[in-house]
């Protein structure tokens, strides 16, 4: 209705009626006219909050053009299978369909937007003159299910090892195409006096690991990428990478031996989508340091010649930081999302910080808040 209110300056021809805005547009939306409703519900009491939402997909979501991208992954199955047991923050998602969403874009293209044949045949072209198909090269082999993890340090402050794979349907194309990028980097790589180092030797056949000055900078050790077991892998270390490794053929307890994620999260079922456990306890001290050293990291890349409302918002933001500091009575927040082909359920838990005790607060002392589910009783009054 609104699009039928928009003035149109291209009126459509009869030999091409799609070349009228509006009828693009419309047919744009129908494509992603997927969803009915959505309902959702929270609750807090005590320390913790619990919520759920309900999306209800309409009876012909499935003819729709953009569906198969969405929902065209399966669930997700053993979605702890290389989450080592001390994780901290762990995400698992199905995913989207890539190689299916590029198809859609391809049609929906063909079909609708004038003089298409051309576009088309100009990014043909380019693609050879690249020598690389985006469709056959790079899309055909991804499955979209995605995994990650992080370990933390041993202190708030120190950086976390994590791990980012992406699932894949054919290996050996995965593998083909991270040869033939390192080979294209490699003169740059040179040049920047990076150094790239296979690690057949070191049990990780076809891994190769990356050293640079600016890359430790950036918090990771030593980033190490390859394909194995179905996944194409990215970690900030070949130990990190190892141990993915270790986890899933059984060498180390997974996850879900993790007695926080026992305690404060929510069990995976069948028709599993997505699954998000999220270590808390330090958010508020992060976000409060990374606001204050804003002025600093800006005084660095800009030599210090920022003109007065920059230098005025940059000294808001470092005392914002104080304010972010108080975020500290966050625990944890667990999320779990199911799908039966038609509605998607995804209930959460976020888990609070005990108080400290009214003893601890009056001498002063430091004390680190106890992590418990149980609602913080009231104190009696004299």
């Amino acid at each position: 209705g609104l699009i039928d209110m928009i003035p149109q300056e291209v009126e459509a021809s009869t030999s091409q009626p799609s070349a009228n805005p509006a009828a693009i547009m419309k047919k744009a939306i129908d494509a992603i006219d997927l969803w009915d409703y959505i309902a959702s519900t929270a609750t807090t009491d005590g320390m913790k909050t619990t919520s759920e939402s309900l999306m209800v997909l309409r009876d012909n979501a499935s003819t729709r053009m953009l569906y198969p991208a969405l929902y065209g992954n399966a669930a997700v199955k053993d979605p702890f299978k290389f989450v080592p047991a001390d994780a901290g923050d762990v995400s698992v998602n199905s995913g989207i369909n890539l190689l299916k969403l590029y198809q859609s874009a391809m049609q929906f293209t063909k079909e609708n937007i004038p003089d298409a044949e051309a576009a088309l045949a100009e990014w043909a072209a380019q693609q050879e003159a690249m020598e690389l198909n985006i469709e056959s090269d790079v899309l055909s082999w991804i499955n979209g299910k995605i995994v990650t993890f992080s370990i933390p340090g041993p202190t708030p402050y120190s950086p976390a090892e994590g791990v980012f794979m992406l699932a894949v349907s054919d290996e050996k194309k995965a593998a083909a195409m991270l040869d033939k990028l390192f080979e294209a980097v490699a003169p740059f790589a040179e040049q920047q006096q990076a150094v790239i180092t296979g690690l057949d030797k070191e049990g990780l056949t076809g891994f190769r690991s990356i050293s640079h000055p600016m890359v430790i900078m950036l918090g990771m050790k030593e980033p190490t990428i390859g394909v194995r077991d179905g996944y194409l892998m990215l970690g900030a270390s070949p130990k990190i990478i190892q141990k993915a490794l270790d986890t899933a053929a059984g060498k180390n307890p997974n996850f879900s031996t993790n007695e926080r994620y026992k305690k404060e999260g929510m069990p995976v079922s069948s028709n599993v989508v997505a699954f998000s456990f999220t270590d808390m306890t330090h958010m508020g001290e992060q976000m409060g340091q990374a606001f204050k050293m804003a002025p600093m990291i800006a005084n660095m890349m800009g030599g210090g010649a920022q003109e007065p409302p920059v230098k005025a918002m940059l000294s808001i933001m470092s005392k914002v930081g104080n304010v972010f500091e108080k975020l500290d009575f966050f625990l944890s927040e667990c999320s779990v999302s199911t799908f039966d082909g038609k509605a998607q359920v995804t209930k959460a838990i976020v888990n609070y910080r005990e108080p400290p005790s009214k003893t601890t607060s009056e001498s002063g002392k430091s004390e680190k808040p106890a992590q418990s589910d149980s609602p913080a009783k009231p104190e009696k009054k004299e």
